[in-house]
């Protein structure tokens, strides 16, 4: 588009929606993407290692690794946290991943997204990390769920709050 040269011609550009560009207001470009969480799982050790491995099993890319799940292990506070980005995909469950395990899903445009359950991914780093005889010592979620994302939005817009990311603070994340 060139609208990332210093000196763009600005009537080139094409807005999806609104006015034509103007320099003295700039430009902004908003994107988005699936739903994305975050799951970390905490083992019982300091064996960086062992975590090591056990994200290694976990990532998607792994043969039998849970489908859009990214993974570190890292050290955290004596012993290893296995921090997991987990993307939503799509396409249905694989089977030999907990058949019948509800996947959480929601649907953009007609095309459904699925993404791993928390629930599988620490039963799933309990089985590996037990496997060496070491236990979890908890699970934490951060962000939203896809349905607490879709409940704050219906929020924020029945109740007209334009800047809801200021009033965010009051409402638990």
């Amino acid at each position: 588009m060139g609208w990332f040269k210093k000196s763009p011609d600005l009537q080139a550009i094409r807005p999806d929606v609104g006015p034509q560009p103007q320099r003295r207001f700039g430009l902004t470009g908003v994107g988005s993407s699936p739903y994305v969480m975050n799951c970390n799982v905490t083992i019982d050790t300091q064996d960086l290692a062992l975590g090591r491995s056990i994200a290694a099993a976990l990532r998607e890319s792994a043969s039998g690794g849970l489908p859009g799940v990214q993974v570190l292990a890292l050290p955290h506070e004596g012993a290893v946290e296995i921090a997991c980005n987990v993307e939503s995909v799509t396409g249905s469950p694989p089977g030999h991943l907990h058949p019948g395990e509800p996947w959480p899903s929601f649907s953009i445009d007609g095309q459904t997204y699925r993404h791993v359950p928390a629930t599988l991914i620490a039963a799933r780093v309990a089985e590996l990390a037990g496997g060496h005889g070491v236990r979890t010592k908890g699970t934490a979620l951060v962000g939203f769920t896809p349905r607490e994302c879709r409940g704050l939005a219906e929020l924020a817009l029945t109740r007209g709050i334009a800047e809801f990311w200021k009033e965010l603070h009051k409402i638990r994340m």
